[in-house]
């Protein structure tokens, strides 16, 4: 018969931790974030309305690496 090697606590009978316990970092950078978007300047998008971004402009602010390749003539033909 099949032993498993690794032995895994029962997870029924043990303590659970509290969830601010388990992950106390977290609102901690929610709130520094917060902060330094209160820093005196308003957002950059004040006059947009709050939303996804213009797909020019996340092109725009993504690194080279993620940026979609731009497809030929040829290509577009060949999908339609």
């Amino acid at each position: 018969p099949h032993t498993p090697l690794i032995k895994f606590p029962d997870r029924l009978s043990g303590p659970r931790p509290k969830i601010q316990e388990s992950s106390p970092s977290v609102p901690s950078v929610h709130a520094s974030k917060a902060q330094e978007s209160l820093g005196g300047r308003p957002p950059p998008s004040v006059g947009r309305v709050q939303g996804t971004p213009d797909t020019y402009e996340l092109a725009r602010t993504l690194p080279q690496k993620y940026r979609r390749k731009l497809m030929t003539d040829e290509e577009i033909g060949y999908i339609q």
